[in-house]
């Protein structure tokens, strides 16, 4: 296990952090929504659709005020409409993509969200070609190559502040 979570670290890429969120640094009374699709099979060999998205789940072990909110992989406008009220008020917003570049309900998620004026971070749990929809409209962007529990763990420990040495351990590069 300790080499399956050493490899998730070092696979996640952080494509972006203009707004220089990274680490976060919230108050323990301020809230993060956590947006992540339902996983489905992406190909016929595919077994996404029985793993849990864990990103909620993940963070929670650093901060306690987490809601999460699980959308269609396909959301439509009114679905939209109706995620963009509930979120707004929160403090920060983690959404996550999976196949967002052919989902363009995922896009537009990403695209409304951004329109709220909170503090955004979108995370592609699958396919690094989601970031390419939305290439400015996210304040930090990262890659986590999977949406299972290990990867999750490992990205949601990066996002933390560790004390004045901070890195995000997992970076392999920074593309942009």
């Amino acid at each position: 296990m300790q080499v399956a979570n050493e490899i998730a670290e070092k696979s996640i890429t952080l494509v972006r952090d203009h707004a220089n969120l990274l680490p976060i640094h919230l108050k323990p009374e301020q809230r993060i929504a956590v947006i992540v699709p339902t996983p489905e099979d992406l190909t016929p060999a595919d077994t996404s659709s029985y793993v849990t998205p864990q990103l909620a789940e993940s963070l929670r072990t650093y901060h306690a005020h987490v809601d999460e909110f699980v959308i269609s992989s396909t959301p439509d406008e009114k679905e939209v409409a109706s995620v963009l009220k509930q979120v707004n008020g929160y403090d920060l917003v983690v959404i996550g993509t999976i196949n967002a570049f052919h989902q363009n309900g995922q896009a537009l998620m990403v695209r409304e969200i951004q329109k709220l004026n909170i503090p955004m971070m979108v995370v592609a749990l699958r396919l690094p070609y989601d970031l390419a929809v939305f290439p400015r409209s996210a304040n930090i962007s990262l890659h986590l190559w999977y949406s299972g529990t290990i990867h999750a763990r490992a990205g949601a420990g990066g996002f933390w502040s560790r004390g004045d040495d901070w890195s995000f351990a997992g970076i392999n590069s920074r593309l942009v």
